[in-house]
């Protein structure tokens, strides 16, 4: 162990400590795969034939919990993270994904091996900036093959030949598979569905520790639940919803009871959790002072990228490398973009 994670520890161990059960969810895919369908059967909706939910461009954020299997089993939460699948938003994607996060991969099993095979980009990005993840596949649209290919046994020739890719690609051995679960447009096998994404997140560990279950001081749950209000009422405003550490210090002293968070080590703490279960975004790098700021709104920073992917300039700083301040300042004008940053 690093002293910081002892000192941590020992910190703990002094504090006002419960169970938490919370942790980020990512749904990556192609476009037009059901992922949002998906979330909105996790979350419940029984109304969902013919219904499209969320934007196609956008990141897509809500809460889901779910239940044990077993009164004795504690119920999962969950910051469902639900990422667009067009082509022109990939290359930005790696900037919200992190460690220890469950991330769910949704295909079109009519597709056949050729969605096996685009399946690949996702995975890399998943080795690349997660890795150590649970991984749970998805195969939707099973309502759409045909009687010969259910006879011809499809659904498990493609099983396999995801089993096999996981198993051969070097590279993916770092990755915990968790099989491949099969729906439909009318949210057939989401109980298994759920069941398979608790039994995968009860997998993930962070330092040793199973994160769900982890011991956590009761002001991080306090500050996640201001940090979700401050991301409502910011939104509502139009307000930039970006808090810088004299800004959280404040909040932390302000609406944390038990002032148990004391010092800056301890609010770092606090951030590094609440990034780890997908509340806020909190890079831990000193380029430009990033280090200094969090994100309290990832749909927020996840438009802003979106903005600059598919600004109507981006030729002129794609031939050259080089991206101007006097570039940014269009495309940003009355976007709730701060001139400070």
């Amino acid at each position: 162990c690093k002293p910081r994670e002892i000192i941590s520890h020992l910190r703990q161990k002094q504090r006002d400590c419960q169970a938490a059960y919370r942790m980020k969810l990512v749904v990556l895919g192609d476009s037009q795969t059901g992922k949002s369908t998906v979330v909105a059967s996790l979350r419940g909706d029984k109304n969902i034939v013919g219904r499209r939910y969320g934007n196609d461009a956008e990141l897509n954020v809500c809460t889901i919990k779910l239940p044990g299997n077993g009164w004795r089993k504690p119920k999962y939460t969950f910051s469902v993270w639900d990422f667009s699948g067009f082509e022109e938003f990939r290359s930005m994607h790696h900037c919200l994904l992190s460690a220890h996060s469950m991330h769910v991969l949704v295909w079109r099993v009519t597709d056949g091996m050729e969605g096996i095979q685009r399946l690949r980009f996702w995975l890399d990005n998943i080795v690349t900036y997660s890795p150590d993840s649970p991984v749970l596949v998805v195969a939707t649209f099973t309502d759409k093959l045909t009687q010969e290919q259910f006879n011809s046994g499809h659904i498990v020739s493609m099983r396999e030949s995801l089993a096999r890719l996981i198993t051969r690609q070097p590279g993916y051995q770092c990755l915990h598979f968790h099989g491949m679960v099969e729906t439909s447009v009318n949210g057939d096998h989401i109980p298994a569905l759920r069941q398979a994404i608790y039994r995968a997140a009860s997998s993930v560990e962070v330092n040793g520790k199973q994160l769900m279950g982890l011991s956590v001081p009761s002001s991080y749950t306090m500050l996640a639940e201001r940090m979700q209000r401050i991301r409502h009422d910011r939104k509502v405003i139009f307000q930039c919803p970006i808090l810088d550490m004299d800004e959280m210090w404040d909040i932390v002293q302000s609406h944390v009871e038990g002032h148990d968070i004391s010092t800056a080590e301890d609010m770092v703490e606090a951030i590094r959790y609440l990034h780890l279960i997908g509340v806020v975004l909190h890079y831990e790098v000193p380029n430009g002072g990033l280090d200094q700021i969090v994100f309290v709104d990832p749909h927020w920073i996840y438009a802003m990228l979106a903005r600059l992917v598919m600004a109507r300039n981006r030729d002129a700083f794609q031939k050259t490398g080089f991206l101007m301040l006097s570039d940014l300042e269009p495309i940003y004008a009355c976007h709730r973009f701060p001139t400070q940053y």
